[in-house]
Parts: C-alpha cells; sequence; structure tokens
C-alpha cells in the first residue's frame, strides 16, 4: 500500500508500520464510522479511556502549552505524563492534519502528523538537542466503500534518540508497536 503524503520518506533510524484493519456493514454505516474514527483521532484528552494500555497519559495543549478541552488543530501541543523525578514532560506537536475525499474511487482519508519538540516556552533547554523534528509520527484513517484502515507511521527517530535517557525526550519514540497497535485500533472499535 502506497504510504499517505503526510508519512515523510524515512531517512534515519528504524520505521514503524502498523495498520488494523475492519470492515462495516453497509457504505452509509462505513461513512458515519470514519467520522467516528476521526473524532476519536481527535479527542487526544480522551486517548487513555479508548486506550488505556498507552503508556502515559496526555493532554491537548494550545502552542503555548496551556491545557484545552476540544479536538485537535494544527498547531497544537500534546503534554506526556513522563514519569520523571523532576516533574518534566515530554511534548509532541501536531504540524499537520489533512482530510481528503475522493468521490471517483468511494474513499476519504483523515491523518494528522506529529513530532517531538521541547516544552512551549523554553529555549535553550538540554533536552532541544534530543528532539529530533524530522521523527515523526503519522496516523491515517482510510474509509474505502465499506472497509476502514487505520494506520500508524513512526519515522526518522534516530538511535541516540531512542538510547536518551533525559526525560520526555524520547518518550514518544519509544511507545512500543503493541501501545501504538493498541491506540489505533481504538480509533476504530
Amino acid at each position: 500500500m502506497e504510504p499517505h503524503y503526510l508519512v515523510p520518506e524515512q531517512q534515519e533510524g528504524p520505521a514503524k508500520d502498523i495498520f488494523h484493519i475492519g470492515k462495516a456493514a453497509s457504505n452509509d454505516d462505513a461513512e458515519d464510522w470514519f467520522v467516528d474514527a476521526k473524532n476519536r483521532m481527535l479527542s487526544i484528552n480522551h486517548w487513555n479511556e479508548h486506550a488505556p494500555t498507552f503508556p502515559f497519559a496526555v493532554c491537548l495543549t494550545d502552542v503555548y502549552g496551556k491545557p484545552v478541552n476540544r479536538s485537535a488543530h494544527k498547531g497544537d501541543h500534546i503534554r506526556m505524563d513522563v514519569p520523571d523525578a523532576a516533574g518534566k514532560y515530554g511534548w509532541v506537536s501536531i504540524d499537520a492534519i489533512a482530510y481528503d475525499d475522493y468521490p471517483d474511487e468511494d474513499k476519504e482519508t483523515y491523518a494528522i502528523r506529529m513530532h517531538s519538540v521541547s516544552e512551549p516556552g523554553l529555549q535553550g533547554e538540554v533536552a532541544a538537542a534530543f528532539v529530533r523534528e524530522d521523527a515523526s509520527s503519522t496516523m491515517v484513517i482510510i474509509r474505502t466503500g465499506k472497509q476502514m484502515k487505520v494506520l500508524y507511521h513512526g519515522r526518522n527517530a534516530p538511535e541516540e534518540l531512542l538510547a536518551s535517557d533525559l526525560p520526555g525526550a524520547n518518550a514518544w519514540q519509544a511507545v512500543t508497536d503493541v501501545q501504538w497497535a493498541g491506540l489505533i485500533h481504538s480509533f476504530i472499535e
């Protein structure tokens, strides 16, 4: 399967490609299911309710790090409660959200791409040296007729980032395949 256009080319480190497929009883059911799946993906504050095995609590924030109670938007951040004696969090930025409709193919897609960032408002932090904006996570929902696919693509997380012991610096990339699978599966349960 050809990857979604928001998924960057793999340049460095291990690639992660995880998917789950389901099938609805009718096209109308699949269209409703697609909307529900998109809403679950964008309801970041509820990920832990839908996927309790996700490894840490997450909170949607605005670009300044202030918690918000709404669906995700481009430019928002995700704060990850990462165990740390200093009380630090891990941070992820949402750099792209895209909906595409292909009526001739009876197909539609919804995708969100994220990457690790330093804490909003802080500059020159040590962890910034380990934040790689080219290391990304992209989740895609695809409805083709009655079939639903949800995919996770992890790209360009270099080995030194994965091996870092700085709090939050590698948390997003260190989520296991099983944990990503549980999260994306929860979007179309």
